[in-house]
């Protein structure tokens, strides 16, 4: 399983977490490194032209280039990371596919550098430490104090040689995976600011910002205020209002009979009748009643 498909398994188990603070600390630690590494080459660059070796100064000075170039990339993916907007952290993730390569390139010419230009390095190597004094520090403080000869200069830089060509190989394979999984983890989280199931769009990192309309019981209309509606308007000329004085007290002039009660104006009976006219009991026959109409009882 190569680096890459490592890092969309692993991204895979973390995209239900935000990946907004992993941004910030990737960013955060590849930038520092990117710019002590670009540091480093600027300081080598100095000391190697002191030492008449223009090649490696040249080389040198490409290489911290490189880095100081992957260092600005790192910084502005900690600014868009803070910004929580899609469309810079869109061009971060560009940038960090860009700095993969300059990454592995860089890399590259190191390990490249370090095989074809042996015999610069160990001249330059030599001279620097030909007649150095070397002190050998025990654990009450020092024991020792010469001077290096040459040959003890020159076996010193052989082994230190010998030494870093694994070290180089080696550092190359993990910057180049580290690099991959950075620029992974910053397209992802470019996609969860465009998803809206993610948490990063749910904390309101790309979510629309609505307005949100608190209507109280009771309250009032306000005109000013658009709630998607009209409310009813009047007639012209025509005001609601309610009608002058209290209302009329409800009054039962006998509490047992309910027909007591005041009636309106011009209440009529089903008969036609006004009300009151009509006091016949409601549960008698009809027929006996029209029968002892006509004998006159």
């Amino acid at each position: 399983m190569d680096s890459g498909t490592r890092g969309k398994a692993f991204l895979a188990k973390v995209y239900p977490y935000n990946l907004r603070p992993v941004v910030i600390i990737i960013g955060a630690i590849g930038g520092m490194w990117t710019l002590f590494s670009a540091i480093g080459f600027f300081r080598n660059a100095g000391i190697e032209g002191d030492n008449n070796s223009a090649k490696l100064k040249t080389i040198a000075i490409v290489l911290g280039a490189l880095f100081m170039v992957v260092a600005v990339i790192e910084a502005f993916g900690i600014l868009a990371g803070v910004m929580r907007k899609p469309k810079p952290v869109g061009v971060f993730a560009i940038l960090s596919g860009l700095a993969v390569l300059i990454v592995f390139t860089a890399e590259l010419m190191t390990v490249v550098v370090h095989f074809v230009l042996k015999k610069d390095i160990l001249s330059v190597c030599t001279n620097i430490n030909n007649g150095q004094t070397v002190t050998y520090f025990g654990f009450f403080g020092p024991i020792v104090s010469n001077k290096i000869t040459p040959q003890e200069a020159a076996r010193w830089c052989n082994n230190s040689y010998d030494h870093d060509s694994w070290s180089l190989i080696v550092s190359m394979l993990i910057a180049s995976v580290l690099a991959v999984m950075a620029a992974l983890v910053a397209f992802r989280y470019y996609r969860q600011l465009l998803d809206p199931s993610s948490p990063a769009y749910a904390q309101g990192a790309a979510a629309p910002q609505a307005t949100v309309v608190t209507l109280q019981y009771g309250a009032p209309y306000d005109g000013s205020q658009n709630y998607g509606f009209r409310p009813p308007q009047p007639y012209p000329g025509q005001a609601y209002a309610p009608p002058v004085g209290p209302p009329p007290p409800r009054v039962l002039q006998n509490p047992f009979d309910p027909q007591s009660e005041p009636r309106p104006p011009m209440y009529m009976s089903g008969d036609g009748n006004a009300y009151g006219s009509d006091n016949k009991d409601p549960f008698a026959d009809p027929n006996v009643e029209a029968r002892s109409d006509r004998r006159g009882f």
